[in-house]
């Protein structure tokens, strides 16, 4: 299994190009790796509805949703972060307030769910803190709802470090460790209740749909 991210708007080119480019490049990761299957984590709707449009140029996608908490991404986007990969000077994750971040949120997910729909395309939502209690389970279920042969393989995860090369972004991607994946519930010591009421305004009816409270 091959992990990717990419984002459609850095390249500048019109969608079929990318999606040419695109699909050209997941060529060349199964002929180079001999995986089945390639994950591209890509993380803003734009990409996933370019690749939704054009899907009849692309091998089979299935779409893993992947949801957290908004008041723990609304913490998170509040936190001082060092860019590790600009290391010529000290620069910080750009940080957001409570109601650019929550609006984000809700925008993000909304959209994600209206291009699941309007393209029929098999999908799953996955919770983070489902993930983070039990990673390997999740990562089993997502595997045979996508009927991926095979199951979820000890070797692939153990290696999953040695082969891991992120060049930018969270800093947190730069030291992953599969084995010491845990729920980071800091933001109920860290969030105002001020920020918290903000959620529930603008995001409480999605948060109850994913089932936060």
């Amino acid at each position: 299994m091959v992990n990717l991210q990419l984002n459609q708007r850095l390249g500048g080119m019109n969608d079929v190009a990318y999606v040419t480019h695109y699909s050209a490049l997941l060529s060349a990761i199964v002929n180079a790796t001999h995986c089945p299957v390639v994950v591209d984590s890509s993380k803003y709707p734009t990409d996933l509805g370019v690749l939704l449009e054009q899907q009849r140029k692309l091998p089979p996608v299935f779409v893993v949703h992947l949801v957290r908490d908004c008041r723990a991404i609304v913490s998170a986007w509040k936190r001082k972060k060092q860019r590790l990969e600009i290391y010529w000077e000290h620069r910080l994750m750009p940080r957001y307030p409570t109601v650019v971040s929550a609006i984000s949120w809700r925008m993000f997910n909304s959209h994600i769910r209206r291009l699941i729909e309007r393209y029929q395309v098999p999908a799953l939502v996955v919770r983070y803190e489902d993930f983070a209690t039990d990673p390997s389970g999740v990562l089993e279920t997502v595997l045979q709802t996508a009927q991926v042969e095979g199951g979820i393989q000890s070797s692939c995860v153990n290696g999953f470090r040695e082969r891991c090369h992120p060049i930018g972004g969270n800093p947190d991607k730069l030291d992953f460790d599969f084995a010491n994946i845990r729920s980071d519930l800091g933001w109920k010591d860290r969030l105002a209740l001020s920020d918290r009421i903000l959620v529930r305004l603008l995001a409480g009816r999605m948060q109850r749909a994913y089932g936060y409270n």
